[in-house]
């Protein structure tokens, strides 16, 4: 129905699946998945922008790009290194060889 998406500082990784027909055999069956897809189930295609992503092996398909530059909402854009290594981050923190940044003495 013409609807837009922002996608920002986002990582797709190995969206594309591969399931085994049978246990037995080595053939596998690959579902195509897409990261982000503009003409799926409409009988009109949306819009996407897409910014500062990271795809590995994930791909998309944007019929349309769009021009959303605000939402109706405020919101704090995540670095992408924190996206990816968030929780590898907390337990890095909780061994207590690094503080967290907010704990950290000035």
């Amino acid at each position: 129905m013409g609807a837009q998406v922002l996608v920002e500082s986002s990582i797709f990784e190995n969206v594309a699946v591969s399931i085994p027909i049978s246990l037995e055999s080595q053939l596998f069956l690959t579902l195509t998945q897409l990261a982000i897809v503009t003409d799926l189930d409409s009988d009109e295609d949306g819009y996407a922008v897409q910014r500062n992503n990271v795809f590995t092996n994930s791909p998309t398909e944007i019929t349309q790009a769009g021009s959303l530059s605000s939402v109706p909402y405020t919101y704090t854009l995540a670095y992408l290194f924190h996206v990816k290594y968030k929780d590898y981050m907390a337990n890095f923190w909780n061994t207590g060889l690094m503080l967290p940044p907010a704990s950290r003495a000035s």
